[in-house]
């Protein structure tokens, strides 16, 4: 285990971590034994388990597997272990879309029918709709012999773009707030339209690399990926393989792999401006406003809620075998990370319950 502090310069990114031991942290032992409480029955397998980190003023206080990331091969859960962050995915998403605009080469409140002219209505919605999930852009409903198909077999990003370009919008942009993969199918499609490159390649070269993200990526079913985690459904008490998913039909909605150490990075860097300046990140955690001025607690990509006093900034991911939660808490520069191979763990609510084993005492009260 270890501790971590973050390095940058401003003005040219994030240059790196500096690694110190553990036990010179000042960290409370009984702290990270009370997380370890938390995920016992976890650990004590054999079943699926989960990473976990935890992080508060640029260091690495807590970062642990437990249970097994493959159950055939006994491979236990580290923090090297790199599973599917699913909805996570739409954070970077929005990076990706923020640092376009940054360049000049996008606005974020362009409509989208500038960039994408075969797209029905693209006049009338905007690039930030699509980043709060106020556009009304909804999934295709399908078949039941497609819904069976389609998520067991490679789709290219433009096939899906296609499909929801050509569904009817679910209510006027601004109107509402309704959670659409199908808005983040269409932005990952809009960053390959305007820089020219896949949405892949543009992470990899523009996000992942500059931030020493060096095990995050898009997850392809057929490539052999060191240390990566199967997912499991667990079921009456019994585990099984989960059904198998090919994750280009999440594509920029929640395509993307990571392990705990590389999110520590990602989690550090929004704090700064390795990728984008802070007038416009700013903008990535504020509230969005509807048409008719109410607000709805999103972001672009995050989730702006309130837990105990607190104001959080987090994303939940979801999929067959997998789960993964990231919770941040700006004020007290505290986040954690839970990352799982098995789609029944809560993972908000022990995010929650780990941010209240270290800042319990500046929480208010649970209510009862």
């Amino acid at each position: 285990m270890r501790a971590v502090l973050l390095s940058a310069a401003a003005g040219i990114g994030l240059t790196a971590f500096l690694l110190v031991g553990f036990a010179g942290a000042g960290v409370p032992a009984e702290e990270s034994e009370k997380v370890d409480a938390l995920f016992a029955a976890v650990a004590q397998g054999p079943g699926p388990g989960a990473a976990v980190l935890v992080v508060r003023d640029g260091k690495i206080i807590h970062e642990k597997g437990y249970g097994m990331a493959n159950l055939e091969q006994g491979t236990p859960c580290t923090p090297q272990t790199r599973f599917r962050i699913v909805s996570l995915t739409k954070a970077f998403t929005a990076m990706a879309v923020m640092i376009l605009h940054e360049r000049g080469v996008l606005h974020i409140d362009d409509a989208i029918g500038k960039y994408l002219p075969d797209y029905p209505k693209g006049d009338k919605i905007t690039i930030r709709q699509l980043l709060t999930h106020t556009s009304g852009v909804q999934e295709p409903v399908l078949d039941a012999e497609m819904l069976e198909i389609l998520p067991k077999r490679n789709t290219p990003l433009a096939k899906r773009y296609t499909t929801c370009r050509d569904e009817p919008l679910e209510f006027p942009p601004g109107d509402r707030w309704s959670y659409s993969n199908a808005g983040y199918i269409v932005l990952g499609y809009l960053v390959e339209k305007v820089s020219g490159q896949s949405y892949e390649v543009f992470l990899q070269e523009n996000l992942f690399k500059p931030l020493g993200m060096s095990h995050t990526g898009y997850d392809h079913s057929d490539v052999i990926l060191p240390q990566r985690a199967a997912g499991y459904v667990r079921r009456d008490g019994v585990c099984k393989n989960a059904t198998y998913v090919d994750m280009s039909i999440f594509g920029p909605s929640g395509a993307l792999y990571s392990t705990i150490e590389d999110m520590a990075l990602w989690d550090q860097a929004l704090y700064g401006e390795p990728l984008v300046k802070a007038d416009l990140l700013r903008q990535a955690f504020t509230r969005v406003k509807l048409s008719d001025g109410t607000a709805a607690d999103y972001g672009f990509g995050w989730v702006l809620a309130k837990n105990r006093g607190l104001e959080e900034i987090r994303a939940t991911g979801m999929a067959p075998g997998f789960t993964a939660q990231i919770v941040r808490i700006p004020s007290k520069r505290f986040t954690v990370v839970i990352l799982s191979n098995c789609d029944s763990l809560g993972v908000l609510k022990l995010a929650h319950e780990i941010a209240e084993i270290y800042l319990g005492e500046v929480m208010t009260p649970r209510e009862p």
